[in-house]
């Protein structure tokens, strides 16, 4: 009878740890797949767009709530982001953007009972990225260059206290992207060369918010409340042996958050320094991307792919300053911090009015 029992308890094992096989082996082959970095590249562009729509949001609350006999005015922003993700061994990476944008708006009254004053604009962007790839499934030299022409429009309401957002850009994307690949028929092989392919994507995203001025002493409060929806897209390109489809990829994003501002008055300038932190979170994705695509030999290939998280943080820390009655000046640093990965941004900007 112990000698059944004994028999019984290793066979019992031995299933265990078949099983325990069947699930840790093909966790351990991450070396047989072939990394795709469209999140990769789609994260940038995402952090490089959510600089300029940020850019944009300040100027409608800017321009909405302060007393200006100008109506026309144009401006122009500058700014460095940097994107780093260094906590997943495998497929970490680092970038850096360099961002240029000019637009034209006008202010007006509302000839509507229920609004007090209005704003619309337009505005063109450029933004040139790099990203060096790092981790065990890339070699020294791997990289994506990225040049993103953006424009769109922007409108602003306000009623009393109360201040409306809204806008909506295009970003059109050329990417050149020098990976290393698996060797071997199947991509099996050990990291051995570098494939260069270059190929166009385009993204699109609307924005919608609302705010609430609070004056409290000298401090003014402002919670404010946004939604997002965007898209990102890359055309059919092949990536060395391996022919990759049509990729995209949405989603729908709302954003809580409380900006403070405390105006001084230092001799004849006039200060705005503020602070703004908010919460957001991914609550709808749509990912059109296949998990293991053919290479020329009819061999399916597994895909890495690093997705970004669905919730993030947000600080901002910022000051303009009017220079004279036709021209101000603003600079600010903006952090956007998820689990693995962060984005940091230093946006520096000149408005004139004529």
């Amino acid at each position: 009878m112990q000698r059944e029992r004994g028999h019984t308890h290793i066979k019992f094992f031995k299933l265990l740890l078949c099983s325990s096989a069947l699930i840790v082996l093909p966790l351990l082959s991450f070396g047989n797949a072939l990394r795709n970095p469209f999140f990769e590249n789609a994260g940038v562009g995402r952090e490089d767009t959510d600089a300029v729509s940020n850019t944009i949001t300040k100027r409608i609350d800017g321009i909405l709530n302060k007393p200006s006999p100008q109506k026309k005015r144009t401006w122009m922003n500058g700014g460095y982001l940097n994107h780093c993700q260094k906590e997943m061994k495998d497929l970490g990476y680092g970038a850096d953007t360099f961002l240029l944008s000019i637009g034209a708006d006008y202010k007006g009254s509302s000839p509507l009972s229920f609004l007090d004053r209005y704003i619309v604009g337009i505005f063109s962007s450029y933004a040139n990225a790099s990203m060096d790839y790092r981790g065990s499934e890339s070699l020294k030299g791997d990289k994506t260059k990225q040049n993103s022409l953006i424009f769109g429009y922007y409108s602003g309401y306000g009623v009393k206290r109360w201040t409306g957002f809204s806008s909506s850009l295009v970003s059109i994307t050329r990417h050149r992207n020098s990976l290393s690949m698996h060797s071997g028929n199947d991509l099996s092989g050990p990291l051995e060369k570098i494939n260069t392919c270059t190929f166009c994507g385009h993204s699109t995203r609307t924005d919608i918010g609302l705010s609430y001025k609070y004056p409290f002493k000298q401090l003014i409060i402002e919670p404010m409340a946004f939604l997002k929806y965007g898209s990102a897209a890359q055309k059919k390109h092949s990536n060395g042996n391996v022919s990759l489809p049509k990729q995209k990829s949405k989603y729908l994003q709302p954003i809580v958050g409380i900006r403070l501002e405390m105006p001084v008055e230092i001799g004849s300038h006039k200060l705005n320094p503020h602070f703004f932190i908010g919460f957001a979170r991914d609550m709808y994705r749509h990912n059109n991307i296949p998990k293991t695509v053919n290479d020329l030999q009819g061999n399916q290939v597994r895909q890495t792919l690093f997705e970004r998280e669905r919730n993030s943080m947000m600080t901002e820390v910022g000051l303009s300053m009017l220079i004279k009655d036709t021209m101000d000046a603003d600079i600010s640093y903006r952090g956007e911090y998820f689990r693995h990965n962060k984005a940091n941004a230093v946006i520096a900007g000149i408005n004139y009015k004529f």
